[in-house]
């Protein structure tokens, strides 16, 4: 189940998707009149300017018309584009392509020529809008739109992505410790939400049985003890046996005690404890005690079945 941060999360994140989207679609058609000329030999009695025409946009714009005051003559002198046509006080251009721009040069016998006096400038799809210096016209509003929504999506994917792979771990390792259990081994609580049970997957543990054998009265257990940290792992390990400690030849053999196990590394042991054939109850109790840097894991226990030999007695 999402928690209510996600869920914000990802409206939040929707949303911003959204706007980028939006804002890439924007139509962003501009007028600057650039340049006014104080001095022209051919215009003595008005004024020469220069206009930029802009298209800030992802998308072409077609059929644009920039209409400026009618009280006023107007003439072009020259052009960047050859799809430009004056018409009294109309200015039309047949198209600017995606982030390009048209600059034109007129006369006008308007001596105090400035924005003021273009009535409107406006394509097929959208109208434009007019400023007073180059400076001043916003950049494409797609690729703002693109910086400023990475800088915040980024963190928040990041976050997501973090979070996530977080979960995936507890979940796998809540896995592999559901299997460790499946074997046998019990008492498990404060492993399980260890950084050390995070280390073992597919049901590894850092300790493995792997297998018995009986001499006469005596089951010889053969375990490992694995350490998969990067730091030294300290086992304790105690065999016990339902027949008790009849046999005090065996005292020494049933465990070990503050075993160091260097990091990547596996120890092997072999421990013997007495349970005859005809005893009642044919288990073993395996104890496991682990040191983990400052953690310590008491009273791991797994009950061993040898009421079945792996290999005939001798």
């Amino acid at each position: 189940m999402l928690s209510p941060i996600q869920i914000i999360t990802g409206i939040l994140s929707t949303l911003a998707a959204t706007a980028i989207l939006y804002f890439f679609r924007m139509r962003q058609l501009y007028l600057v009149v650039f340049r006014l000329f104080q001095y022209s030999e051919s215009n003595q009695s008005g004024k020469t300017m220069e206009l930029i025409i802009i298209n800030r946009g992802r998308q072409s714009e077609e059929d644009i018309r920039v209409e400026f005051d009618p009280s006023y003559f107007y003439k072009m002198i020259a052009s960047t584009s050859a799809g430009v046509l004056l018409e009294k006080n109309l200015l039309q251009i047949q198209r600017i392509p995606p982030k390009d721009e048209v600059s034109i040069i007129l006369e006008t016998t308007h001596k105090d020529f400035s924005k003021k006096n273009v009535a409107a400038i406006s394509s097929k799809t959208t109208k434009g809008k007019l400023w007073e210096k180059l400076e001043e016209v916003p950049p494409n509003a797609g690729s703002a739109a693109l910086v400023i929504g990475a800088f915040i999506l980024i963190p928040v994917v990041m976050w997501l992505s973090i979070d996530a792979y977080d979960k995936y771990k507890e979940q796998k390792k809540v896995q592999s410790v559901k299997k460790v259990s499946v074997q046998g081994w019990q008492n498990l609580e404060s492993y399980a939400e260890s950084e050390l049970a995070g280390l073992y997957s597919n049901g590894q543990f850092p300790v493995e049985i792997n297998g018995y054998k009986r001499l006469k009265d005596t089951i010889i257990l053969d375990i490992e003890l694995i350490n998969k940290a990067d730091d030294w792992l300290i086992f304790g390990v105690k065999v016990v046996s339902p027949a008790g400690d009849k046999n005090l030849d065996l005292i020494d053999k049933i465990w070990i005690h503050d075993v160091m196990v260097a990091p990547k590394e596996t120890s092997k042991h072999s421990f013997s404890a007495y349970l005859p054939a005809k005893f009642s109850h044919q288990f073993l109790l395996v104890e496991v005690n682990i040191k983990y840097k400052s953690k310590f894991f008491y009273g791991l226990q797994r009950q061993v079945n040898v009421s079945q030999q792996k290999q005939q007695d001798t």
